[in-house]
């Protein structure tokens, strides 16, 4: 389950539906809640399938303007499938992009690599997603598409 299924909300919805969500959800989930009688109506929306760390770090991912951005960037690489292939602009290798090293998760936002679009904006890639397979990345503010290059470290 995605962040936003996980809150029951939709790609959508503002800020203030997926406040709404978190704090109903919280309610029910919240570990100091589960010892109490469950109204009816929250006994409803009990999924035994969600527990209070994933509504959390739901919640804590979506509530972050740029967070939900690196977010919603991420689904729609993972949701690309071979049978609908997005239209890469240009391959390009990850040694040609410009490396900024943030000190890992440690000093609060993660390293990553760059490379100049010609919209005038960046394409990004976080090492978390090169540690994951990703290579397809989009442009921040245009249509543009590329392929990075590169070989995964273990398979060396």
């Amino acid at each position: 389950m995605n962040c936003y299924q996980i809150l029951g909300v939709s790609r959508e919805s503002p800020l203030e539906d997926i406040k709404r969500a978190y704090k109903r959800l919280a309610l029910i989930y919240h570990p100091d809640k589960q010892d109490q009688q469950v109204s009816s109506e929250n006994n409803a929306l009990h999924n035994p399938r969600l527990t209070y760390p994933q509504i959390q770090q739901a919640w804590s991912t979506l509530r972050d303007t740029e967070s939900r951005k690196r977010y919603d960037k991420l689904l729609f690489q993972k949701e690309l499938t071979p049978e609908v292939p997005l239209p890469v602009s240009s391959e390009v290798d990850l040694d040609d992009m410009s490396f900024v090293d943030n000190g890992g998760s440690e000093g609060g936002s993660e390293s990553y690599f760059w490379y100049p679009c010609r919209c005038g904006d960046r394409f990004i890639i976080h090492e978390s997603q090169l540690d994951q397979g990703l290579d397809i990345v989009c442009c921040s503010s245009c249509s543009f598409v590329i392929r990075v290059l590169y070989q995964k470290a273990n398979e060396e």
